[in-house]
């Protein structure tokens, strides 16, 4: 995963909060999309510490399977950005990994983040030690390792 994906920036609310999505997506399907997940994750709660919301289908069309990142500093740091790639990659090849890659049992979701939580650690790992992860229910965090604060939320 070498190339960063291609992303439009748009505004997702009055308070300038930015969305990010892949260049051949819509503005409007992408807003949409970005609308639901914010009322379904109640994003009132939580859109003070969010400064953008990245939403990186590349060409899938799915509407309902969708991991979004949620940017919560200024500035996504260098180290980071390969995360992006692994965002877009589960979004457009998800459902392909997820015929080879379940555990018995184990649901779409739960694989995908399954899995991209063992590639975020091989992201931090090669970060030097400034940053850490882990998993809650439906999403993935990552913070700095000193300070604990949150960076990046990638959720379902």
């Amino acid at each position: 995963m070498e190339n960063q994906p291609k992303i439009t920036l748009s505004s997702i609310d009055p308070f300038g909060i930015s969305l990010y999505f892949s260049e051949r997506d819509f503005e409007i399907t992408a807003f949409n999309l970005a609308c639901i997940f914010c009322s379904r994750n109640d994003y009132t709660s939580w859109r003070l510490n969010t400064y953008a919301i990245y939403l990186l289908r590349g060409t899938s069309t799915d509407k309902k399977d969708i991991l979004f990142a949620l940017l919560e500093v200024p500035e996504l740091p260098e180290p980071l950005r390969e995360l992006l790639n692994y965002l877009q990659f589960y979004n457009q090849h998800g459902k392909e990994i997820f015929k080879t890659a379940a555990l018995t049992g184990e649901n779409y979701r739960d694989c995908t983040l399954r899995q991209l939580e063992q590639d975020c650690d091989v992201v931090i790992k090669s970060a030097e030690d400034k940053y850490t992860s882990g998993a809650g229910q439906n999403h993935i965090w990552i913070a700095e390792q000193f300070s604990g604060k949150r960076i990046l939320l990638i959720h379902f």
